[in-house]
């Protein structure tokens, strides 16, 4: 309950200091600073996260295990460094994704059923500073993720050659991915009431998400058809822009081609695009569904 006491009192404060002293009226307490609030949503699940042993694993544990198995037993002793680094991305991503829906998802459905909103919305607290807080939390938890899966690639192998457009893409595609995540995520929450089931769910979306799109988009080779969705669907579009911006090379013998990587501005666009239709879906179902439509 960090939360909501500190809420309580941040606002009881404020009201006490800026009432009249000579006043009849109750004084009508006033909104904690935005920022402050998604701070403190922030700093809540943050404290929850880190305390989790099995979501430790889910953002450490599961995708490097899943990272090694491959590169061990289905890559060739020989493999490239191009190879192997087309591996690690799409764990990387994998990981994110998997932790993000289950974190988000398993919290939000969480608070849900536990009646926390009951108790929020009798705060002055802006729906749009819970979103934000929370997704801190998540996003924290994915670099992290993503960052581990790319440093034990390059461990054991892997190289990267970063373009100059590395430095945009590679947080705008972590950023989309996330955001298209955490928007899954509300969804669940709002419709499984359940937030025990939320791992097991999170896990089984990720798994079907990475296999249908050829692992992350990354060898789009195993899909029978024309796999020209790949440089379309979000998980495997963010995987491969991100495979353009670390590796200044050749894909030839990698399985990564055809299709040639979304390298064009048009895909910049519609991982932008990702990141706007995302949060306007976030925002609008946090405020529909735990708010009961209040304003941001």
């Amino acid at each position: 309950m960090f939360l909501f006491e500190w809420l309580l009192q941040a606002a009881t404060t404020m009201s006490t200091e800026t009432a009249a002293p000579d006043s009849a009226e109750p004084p009508v307490p006033d909104r904690v600073p935005w920022q402050r609030q998604a701070w403190a949503f922030a700093e809540r699940h943050l404290r929850v996260l880190v305390r989790s042993p099995m979501i430790i694993f889910l953002a450490v544990g599961w995708p490097l295990a899943w990272y090694v198995l491959t590169v061990s037993v289905f890559l060739p002793g020989d493999a490239g460094a191009f190879a192997l680094g087309s591996v690690a991305v799409s764990y990387a991503f994998f990981g994110s994704f998997t932790v993000v829906v289950a974190v988000f998802a398993g919290a939000f459905a969480g608070d849900l059923d536990g009646g926390r909103y009951r108790k929020f919305r009798s705060l002055p607290i802006a729906p749009s500073a819970d979103l934000a807080g929370r997704f801190v939390a998540a996003l924290v938890l994915a670099v992290f993720s993503h960052a581990v899966v790319l440093a034990v690639a390059f461990a054991t192998g892997a190289r990267f050659e970063p373009r100059l457009a590395a430095i945009g893409l590679v947080p705008l595609t972590l950023l989309s991915f996330c955001v298209v995540a955490v928007a899954l995520s509300l969804v669940l929450g709002a419709v499984v009431s359940k937030p025990e089931y939320m791992t097991t769910i999170g896990i089984v979306l990720a798994l079907i998400a990475y296999y249908t799109t050829g692992f992350n988009g990354t060898q789009p080779g195993m899909i029978a058809d024309d796999p020209w969705f790949v440089n379309v669907l979000p998980n495997s579009l963010a995987t491969r822009q991100q495979l353009y911006a670390l590796f200044d090379g050749d894909f030839t013998d990698t399985g990564v081609l055809p299709p040639e990587l979304p390298s064009g501005i048009e895909f910049v666009g519609l991982t932008g695009a990702y990141v706007v239709v995302g949060l306007a879906v976030s925002i609008l179902l946090v405020r529909r569904v735990a708010y009961g439509g209040d304003p941001l």
